[in-house]
């Protein structure tokens, strides 16, 4: 009997876990609200991410000695001008909130290239442990869970073309293990991120819209009273 009880109870905790009440905003409008927060993001992780490349740039250059590095170098310096010129365009409002998840996946994808190139200029199979930060780096990036799982393909499809390069690397399963680690826990932080963003800006549009019904109210009610003393002084007017 208990265990039927409990049925319920336990079905509503799920669903409760998966849904976020919207308290009647509409899907389209929360999305944007979403994508417009994003966008307030996104100069900070392009700049950050281009100041990052020229310091890789620098420490290639210097420091590392490496097959293939005045590529890697070359490469990174182009996309840490991208990247800022991306931001600068952000920065001027020059792009439209409905880009805020491709922009994203630009940025990701650079990233991505820049990590495979480095793993086949090298020739080294351990650098694919760096496709493990990339996966978890997406999980807390992405507000979308669609974009956020194409990435999650992506980086397993390079992961795949690297078994498929270095065939002979006895140690694949330990990478392939990492993987999988950093993609469900990468998941999770997805999961919990997105829920408590559109929780947020949910209530934010909620709030926004009782501001402007207690200031709607406010002035009916000022509105009212000024007519209510025009009537009284009308009154007084016709008493004398």
């Amino acid at each position: 009997m208990k265990t039927t009880a409990n049925q319920p109870g336990l079905k509503r905790s799920l669903d409760n876990l998966l849904q976020i009440d919207s308290y009647g905003i509409p899907e389209a409008q929360v999305d944007e609200a979403m994508n417009r927060a994003q966008m307030r993001i996104l100069p900070f992780v392009y700049g950050s991410l281009s100041v990052l490349f020229v310091a890789y740039t620098l420490i290639q250059t210097l420091f590392l000695q490496e097959p293939g590095s005045d590529l890697m170098s070359a490469v990174a310096l182009v996309s840490a001008v991208g990247l800022g010129v991306i931001c600068y365009a952000l920065l001027q409002g020059k792009i439209g909130v409905r880009w805020a998840e491709p922009l994203t996946a630009v940025l990701a994808l650079i990233v991505f290239a820049s990590i495979q190139l480095r793993l086949f200029l090298t020739a080294d199979p351990k650098q694919t442990a760096n496709l493990a930060l990339f996966i978890f780096a997406v999980s807390v990036l992405f507000i979308s869970t669609r974009w956020y799982l194409l990435m999650l393909l992506v980086a397993f499809a390079g992961l795949l073309h690297a078994v498929l390069s270095f065939s002979d690397y006895p140690d694949w399963r330990f990478f392939i293990v990492v993987m999988l680690a950093a993609a469900a826990s990468g998941l999770v932080a997805h999961v919990g991120r997105v829920r408590a963003f559109r929780h947020t800006e949910i209530l934010r549009i909620v709030e926004r819209q009782q501001r402007q019904e207690l200031r709607r109210r406010n002035l009916q009610l000022r509105t009212s009273i000024a007519v209510g003393q025009r009537i009284v002084s009308i009154l007084d007017l016709e008493e004398l």
